[in-house]
């Protein structure tokens, strides 16, 4: 979970490499279409964007431009992680769910042609605080996604897992 991007993307590129190839299905909330995200310029976006809050009459700021590239920016990374995996040999399919969600974890699942094996569990929020300088609400946010999560997951492939790792 969480397999397009970040930590378990590295994770799954390294596996890859490292036994030259396999399948790999990657999660995440974020919807992907492999051949749109191959069209993406991020230049000619940010330049849309930028004309558009204009025209809104929206204050045009690198903040809220940053804000509003990055879904093409996941897109991008998700398909380079995509890339990355075809390149050692594997195949991958790419699965969009909620995975705080049972019923979202479970539908998505049971769409698969095939078992699952190992599941990293990588999903989450990014919120770089010390714990103790964490507010409580993206403490929960953090934690729901992590615990809950892995709960779904492993309610939803059950006694087929080999091995579970979470981070």
């Amino acid at each position: 979970t969480g397999g397009g991007r970040g930590i378990t993307a590295s994770i799954a590129q390294a596996l890859a490499k490292r036994f030259g190839g396999g399948h790999f299905i990657l999660t995440g909330r974020s919807a992907f279409d492999e051949a749109k995200a191959l069209t993406i310029d991020l230049g000619a976006e940010k330049v849309r964007i930028k004309k558009e809050m204009k025209e809104r009459g929206e204050r045009v700021t690198p903040m809220a431009v940053a804000k509003a590239l990055k879904g093409f920016e996941a897109q991008l990374d998700i398909a380079k992680t995509v890339s990355g995996l075809k390149h050692f040999g594997a195949t991958v399919d790419y699965l969009s769910f909620d995975v705080c969600s049972a019923e979202s974890t479970e539908q998505a699942l049971a769409t698969l042609e095939r078992s699952v094996d190992v599941c990293v569990h990588g999903a989450g929020l990014e919120d770089s605080h010390l714990l103790m300088d964490k507010d409580p609400a993206i403490l929960d946010l953090v934690m729901r996604t992590k615990l809950f999560g892995a709960t779904h997951l492993l309610d939803a492939l059950g006694e087929q897992l080999k091995a579970f790792v979470g981070f």
